[in-house]
């Protein structure tokens, strides 16, 4: 029975990737075109590769910062009314917030140059 739930719901998770088996990056380009943009999709500069892994690298940031938050909630919510664990849960959200603003702090100026970079690559 177990199998038969597990088999079912990886269908379900993969049933979009199947509906959408149709190549999306021709129909993006007619859009593109029939938009009035260019159809070029071969520039690929050094700025928007450093961008693309700097974006990438935020965003597993992001994601170790919700792993980080889910975990001191969970420490929070089985500690039994302990104090010391709650005090440790608590100092654990604080910090990562802190972390987070840093990461959003870090991502701003990262954007701001690159956006600044391309444009003066563009001019």
């Amino acid at each position: 029975m177990k199998k038969i739930i597990i088999v079912a719901l990886i269908v379900i998770c993969l049933l979009p990737t199947f509906v959408l088996a149709q190549s999306l990056g021709e129909n993006l380009k007619g859009v593109a075109v029939n938009s009035g943009f260019s159809d070029q999709t071969d520039r690929n500069t050094v700025v928007d590769t450093v961008s693309n892994l700097l974006r990438i690298f935020f965003s597993l940031l992001g994601v170790i910062f919700l792993a980080i938050i889910v975990y001191a909630g969970f420490r929070w919510m089985t500690a039994g009314g302990n104090e010391e664990q709650i005090g440790e849960a608590k100092k654990l959200i604080k910090n990562s917030i802190i972390g987070l603003a840093i990461i959003l702090a870090s991502y701003s100026i990262t954007w701001f140059i690159t956006a600044a970079l391309t444009y003066s690559m563009n001019r």
